[in-house]
């Protein structure tokens, strides 16, 4: 029997651990990376023609059952990709953040022969037996008949069977060279433009044991020869005694150098000494917003007091700091954002990385939008289907759901950590974001990415130009 997971050509840990998991119960598997986009240069609702043609590349394959993994921005596309191959005889079953957050629209659009909503980890093997068996009687499994099933989770991660790797390092041999991992699961805060804040997913924040973390990196370092780590938890800094126990066992054991992801809330300097002690070369520190008002209203809880001396103690340890920023923001003004410019241009990051706020299913953000008639019902209707982010990356305008005037603002932000302090408080000073809403990603995004990246040479920016001049090699 086999199993074909198409995906988007980034390395997936989801389909990882459940391609593990088939391998390891005799099945066959497959990866076919779509030609979909990608989640930074945007994705694109896709003609009958293209999809007739990703079809055709899977079922050459000769796939007993294809497993797709639903994010929002690809639901609408994938949707009919499966459907068509549904209708050309295979087995399809959905899993994924799309279909956790809309289980019911999902398997009502007779796409798939089955959903999982959650963590499909312990499941899928069941799930999967059960449709090629055409005996899909299985409480937790959404079917055209069981739209009441609930959600389902890994509670034991250290059970878990190591994600297969080497399946996608055989399509982009690069990927291996800085090996993504993640330690936990689940995330104790609540911000309300994340899946974490849906309300009726209760996952609770789980930890695989220190020993597992460290046998699967010995195991990536003996069979890929890795270079780097690049820890994938949402905030991988929540416990202290944590941090300082699995530093003194990683220096030990695999010391290589590694970036991670964090909160302001669960940094200090003993925790970024430890980090630094252990190997790590950067850390991507969520803020959202500097605007106090609208931070509270995101569900977020630090102050900007904290923000600003999580920054200079990274830098301090010459650990490089880049900071997730959203902009179009519900209620804040750009008087407030052009504040925020001068707060980075103060602390000086070394990256800033900006997203335009997305209602997302199953978000807080998401409901409230609705009920405060932020978005129409038409834009709901078509938020939860994925069709309102054709052509569209997240990292960027959406005229859909966006206004232009934020433009200049994303401009200077983005271009702020490669210009001289003096000129960006000149660019405040005139308000000169007036000048520079230009509609053009490669400009606002591109650009400045790369030429950060020329002092500051990131992990994750390698990353990208490696696949860009792979993509072009092949």
């Amino acid at each position: 029997m086999k199993i074909v997971f198409p995906y988007d050509g980034y390395e997936s840990l989801g389909i990882g651990y459940l391609a593990s998991a088939a391998l390891q119960h005799g099945y066959e598997v497959d990866l076919h990376p779509l030609k979909f986009g990608d989640y930074i240069r945007g994705y694109s609702l896709q003609t009958v023609k293209r999809i007739e043609k990703e079809k055709n590349a899977i079922l050459r394959l000769k796939p007993d059952i294809v497993a797709f993994s639903l994010n929002s921005f690809m639901a609408s596309s994938l949707i009919e990709l499966a459907r068509s191959i549904k209708e050309s005889g295979i087995k399809t079953i959905a899993g994924g953040p799309h279909s956790t957050a809309e289980p019911v629209l999902t398997v009502s659009t007779k796409a798939f022969d089955g959903v999982i909503a959650g963590e499909a980890d312990n499941v899928f093997i069941e799930a999967t037996e059960a449709i090629l068996s055409n005996n899909k009687d299985l409480p937790w499994l959404y079917t055209t008949e069981n739209k009441t099933a609930g959600y389902v989770y890994a509670n034991d991660l250290d059970r878990l069977p190591f994600p297969a790797k080497k399946l996608f390092y055989n399509i982009n041999r690069f990927e291996a060279s800085d090996y993504k991992i993640i330690t936990s699961r689940g995330c104790p805060y609540n911000c309300i433009f994340c899946s974490h804040s849906n309300p009726a997913i209760k996952s609770s924040y789980r930890r695989r044991n220190i020993d597992n973390i460290i046998e699967e990196l010995v195991i990536a370092k003996k069979d890929f020869n890795i270079r780097s780590v690049y820890f994938l938890d949402d905030v991988f800094t929540i416990n202290e005694e944590w941090i300082k126990s699995f530093m003194k066992v990683y220096r030990q054991k695999i010391n290589l150098p590694f970036h991670a992801i964090s909160h302001p809330n669960n940094v200090n300097e003993e925790i970024i000494n430890q980090l630094k002690d252990g190997g790590c070369t950067a850390i991507r520190l969520g803020v959202q917003t500097t605007t106090e008002r609208i931070k509270r209203s995101l569900g977020r809880t630090e102050d900007n007091q904290k923000v600003a001396k999580a920054i200079s103690h990274f830098k301090k340890r010459r650990i490089k700091v880049e900071i997730d920023h959203i902009v179009n923001l519900p209620g804040e003004s750009l008087e407030d954002a052009r504040e925020s410019i001068i707060f980075y241009n103060n602390a000086r990051p070394t990256s800033i990385k900006i997203y335009w706020l997305m209602p997302l299913p199953g978000t807080l953000w998401f409901k409230q939008s609705t009920e405060q008639n932020l978005i129409t019902s038409e834009q709901a209707d078509n938020i939860k289907t994925g069709k309102v982010f054709g052509n569209h990356s997240y990292l960027f305008y959406n005229k859909s759901l966006h206004t232009r005037e934020w433009l200049g603002i994303h401009f200077l932000l983005s271009w702020l950590p490669v210009l001289p302090k003096a000129l960006v408080s000149l660019l405040i000073k005139i308000k000169a974001d007036k000048l520079l809403r230009i509609p053009s990603f490669m400009l606002i995004v591109g650009i400045p990415r790369f030429l950060n990246m020329l002092g500051n040479w990131d992990m994750v920016g390698k990353e990208h130009i490696r696949r860009i001049l792979y993509s072009i090699s092949k």
